[in-house]
């Protein structure tokens, strides 16, 4: 790109910025005069004056959009003492009369000499609570505004000046008309001023035809199109002055911007150059020596006809130079030539053929003047001849080597009979894609004898669009020198085919190429299947796909995105290895190697990673093919199989807690709860009916033993109250700091009687300063329960105790201490296990429900701690639970 090219770029890049951000931003931009005249407005402005266009704007000053005079003579003021105006909210009163609240920025900027204000506004009135974004967005777009709009005046300079002084003409062109040109543009076409030319499109300043006779505006078209693709564009081009005469012209064109479209047209005159060019190929001697020298017979032809030939010709032909001149190829030719095609027709697209693609080459049949047929090789080439396209056709006599190649083809019928009775159609085609042979099941599918075919191509026996795709297929295999395999879908009786072709270079001994041979199959049912396999493939929920004996996947199907998450291309990196779970990975290893050895894996199970990092559970079944090395495998999602088989799992279980739960409770309501109660109302009847006849130390003991009885009865209630709350999820247990030590004393206090009688000793070691941070009620159960347990499983002359340690700086332990009777080993195991029933009669036959301990370890638990046991039979027993400090 020249330096001039890249200011042209440059400028235009700017203006096309600066329009997007004008005319595209979402806020309100506006160009003013100091005096309240509106210039430019963007469509946001407008929509916030309610305007419908920018005339309808301009009918009313900005001043007048203010709706209190006092803010506008304020903003004018602020605006004249500093220059601009920043962040200042102002209520608006729009065309239709409704009020808005506009957040307005504003710069006095200098465009030729004249002082402007441009404003930026938004609409605030319902956005208050995001007023600080806005004005930050609002004042970084401005300031943006402002340079883009100096950097846009610079280069407008620099694009000017060289834009005028430049020696070739340039036009700025938008796709339809020109839009502005130089000083050196009007020169060329000898203009006088730009308005004459300015709105002019290409064809108002060119011939109506172009070289070959092309209509002006069509290539135009195409090479504007050509354009579009931002790929620099150079041609020639015939232009018309003003005074009509014609100069011929060398253009190139770029792309400067598609949105608005602007080309950059460099035009220069090279008519002088073309007519010496043309001068000293007319001349040339060197051709005319080579031409008449020629042993082969050489010809100019112009329009279908001779206009010029050597002495080989005559030779050839047995015509003179001067009947040859004038004559057309079909005039010293058969009326069809060996194939059948006829000579005008056959000729003419082969001229045609050269006209389009500078060559062709192919075999043809001349008849000389005497009628004896002479085969021969043609090449016609394009020329350029006093400024028109010509052909320079060669012509070989080829006689010999015609009866050569007969005598091949006869020694062929064994290759020939092998073709003919084969299922393949079978093709063989010359450098120019003639037929040369082919098989009998060929020319069955096209319908036309084999010997028709020899000799003609493919656009005599398929629509124009297919054998130009046959044709050029043919060019790619010869210049390629490979071998391709296609494959097409076409109609055949109106049922639609898939054809597989495969198309082969052929040479002979020295290397030459020769031709394409080719073979062709019907595969239709074959690509339905494969069809329907993809189908499954690309639809169906299972993980299917296909892994190499090496570790790596080879083929994924969708499902395998939508489950793992992984794309396709990040699966096929690495080793499948990589996505399994560690834990899974020996198993994984060894079911591998099973498959390796050729073993069927049935729903095997393990854990791949996904992309966000979580584990899904997948179930496999995969089959080798040991021959191949590789492994098919139908995989499927299992996670949601194998949470809800966990979530059977664990509701069965608590339902079984439920049951045991309910058992337990029933069982002591029905027996621990009414065998007291029971004995409660016989004392009481005995008392009432036979009082009189105790004695007052009888009385009194009775006494004592339903006070014994009932406060027994009332922790068993409280017990079980505190239970049936704990499994109703509505005990709460708020803590609070506790002195452990007056607690304590607190329980002991009722057990002192129960454990004189058996003349137990009771010891609280806990100090009085120590503290806990608990529920108060259920830390007083645990101690009752467990100091009840212990004083009813000692014997006269033990010892009960209650200790305390501090485990950490967080957690205290609280011990319960007995010598009493101890627990046998099997027992311990049982005793905080709802499922579990553990009663033993105490030392003097006192009966136990086990619901004490259950509720123990459940209060514990509930305030932070942990309950365990430790006993030697004959020892005694040490019950401890930990407790928050604080």
């Amino acid at each position: 790109m020249s330096a001039f090219d890249k200011i042209l770029h440059d400028y235009s890049t700017s203006e096309i910025y600066y329009h997007q951000l004008f005319s595209k931003s979402s806020l309100g931009i506006g160009i003013f005069t100091l005096n309240s005249e509106i210039i430019e407005a963007n469509a946001a402005l407008l929509k916030i004056f309610n305007a419908n266009n920018l005339e309808e704007a301009k009918t009313i000053p900005l001043g007048d959009y203010f709706l209190n005079p006092h803010t506008r003579e304020s903003v004018r003021q602020e605006i004249l003492d500093t220059s601009f105006i920043k962040e200042r909210v102002v209520a608006f009163k729009t065309l239709k009369n409704h009020t808005v609240n506009l957040l307005i920025n504003g710069n006095v900027i200098e465009s030729e000499g004249q002082q402007l204000l441009l404003i930026s506004a938004l609409d605030v009135s319902n956005q208050k609570q995001i007023e600080g974004k806005l004005k930050i967005l609002n004042d970084k777009l401005l300031q943006d505004a402002l340079r883009r709009s100096k950097l846009l005046t610079i280069e407008e300079k620099k694009y000017k000046a060289l834009f005028e002084t430049s020696r070739d003409a340039i036009i700025v062109y938008n796709g339809k008309t020109i839009a502005d040109c130089n000083q050196s543009t009007l020169k060329l076409f000898g203009f006088s001023h730009k308005n004459e030319i300015i709105g002019l499109e290409v064809s108002d300043i060119s011939p109506e035809l172009q070289y070959d006779d092309e209509p002006t505006k069509i290539r135009a078209e195409r090479y504007t199109k050509r354009a579009l693709s931002g790929k620099l564009t150079h041609f020639g081009w015939l232009h018309k002055k003003q005074d009509s005469s014609i100069i011929e012209c060398e253009v190139t064109v770029s792309l400067v911007s598609k949105d608005p479209l602007i080309f950059h047209v460099l035009v220069r005159d090279i008519s002088k150059h073309l007519a010496i060019k043309r001068e000293m190929e007319e001349n040339e001697e060197k051709y005319r020596a080579l031409f008449e020298s020629s042993r082969d017979a050489v010809m100019l032809l112009y329009n279908n006809r001779v206009i010029d030939c050597n002495h080989a010709s005559e030779r050839l032909l047995g015509y003179s130079q001067k009947e040859l001149i004038g004559m057309h190829p079909a005039e010293f030719s058969p009326e069809n030539q060996p194939g059948g095609n006829d000579t005008v027709v056959s000729s003419n697209y082969f001229i045609k053929q050269a006209l389009e693609t500078n060559t062709s080459v192919f075999q043809w049949t001349h008849l000389k003047k005497n009628g004896t047929p002479v085969p021969c090789e043609v090449t016609l080439s394009r020329v350029v001849y006093h400024g028109k396209k010509a052909i320079h056709a060669i012509v070989r006599d080829i006689s010999q080597h015609f009866a050569a190649q007969k005598a091949i083809q006869e020694s062929e019928l064994k290759y020939r009979t092998l073709l003919n009775n084969i299922p393949l159609k079978v093709f063989y085609k010359d450098k120019n894609s003639v037929y040369m042979a082919v098989n009998k099941q060929f020319a069955q599918e096209i319908n036309i004898d084999p010997k028709e075919i020899i000799g003609r191509t493919d656009i005599d026996f398929f629509p124009e669009h297919i054998a130009k795709k046959h044709i050029a297929l043919d060019r790619e295999v010869m210049n390629t020198g490979k071998t391709m395999d296609v494959e097409e879908h076409i109609s055949i009786n109106n049922i639609p085919r898939v054809i597989e072709t495969i198309k082969t270079p052929v040479y002979n001994s020295l290397g030459e190429l020769q031709g394409v041979l080719g073979m062709h199959w019907d595969i239709t049912e074959k690509a339905q299947l494969k069809q329907q396999r993809d189908m499954m493939f690309k639809y169906s929920v299972d993980m299917l796909c296909i892994a190499n004996f090496d570790g790596y996947f080879k083929f994924l199907n969708p499902a395998w995105n939508k489950v793992l998450g992984w794309s396709n291309a990040e699966l096929l990196e690495n080793p499948w290895l990589h996505y399994v779970h560690p834990d899974d990975l020996d198993r994984t290893i060894e079911a591998t190697k099973k498959l390796a050895n050729g073993e069927v894996l049935l729903f095997f199970e393990n854990r791949y990673q996904c992309k966000n990092g979580n584990y899904k559970w997948i179930s496999w079944n995969s089959a080798p093919f040991t021959d191949q090395k590789l492994i098919f495998a139908v995989a499927r999602d299992i996670t949601e199989k194998k949470r809800d088989r966990q979530k059977l799992i664990d509701s069965e279980q608590q339902l079984r807690t439920i049951n045991a739960q309910k058992d337990r409770f029933f069982s002591i309501v029905s027996h621990d709860l009414r065998s007291p109660l029971a004995s409660l109302c016989q004392l009481a009847e005995l008392l009432h009916s036979e009082f009189d006849e105790f004695t007052p130390e009888e009385q009194k003991h009775y006494l004592q033993v339903i006070q014994e009885t009932s406060r027994n009865t009332m922790d068993l209630t409280e017990d079980l109250l505190t239970w049936a709350k704990s499994q109703m999820g509505k005990l709460n247990l708020d803590p609070e700091l506790i002195h452990l030590h007056d607690l304590s004393e607190e329980v002991l206090k009722p057990l002192l009687n129960s454990a004189k009688k058996k003349e137990v000793v009771l010891e609280n070691k806990i100090g009085t300063h120590v503290l806990c941070f608990a529920h108060l009620n259920s830390v007083k159960l645990i101690l009752r329960n467990l100091l009840s347990n212990a004083i009813k499983y000692t014997r006269k002359g033990d010892k009960v105790s209650i200790t305390v340690k501090n485990i950490n700086k967080e957690m205290a332990q609280v011990s319960v201490v007995d010598t009493g009777t101890g627990i046998p080993r099997d027992r311990l195991v049982k005793l905080f296990k709802i499922t579990e029933v553990v009663s033993t009669r105490g030392t003097n036959n006192e009966k136990g429900t086990g619901l004490g301990l259950l509720l123990c370890k459940e209060l514990v638990e509930k305030n932070g701690g942990k309950i365990w046991v430790s006993s030697n039979v004959n020892e005694g027993s040490i019950f401890s639970f930990t407790l928050p400090l604080k």
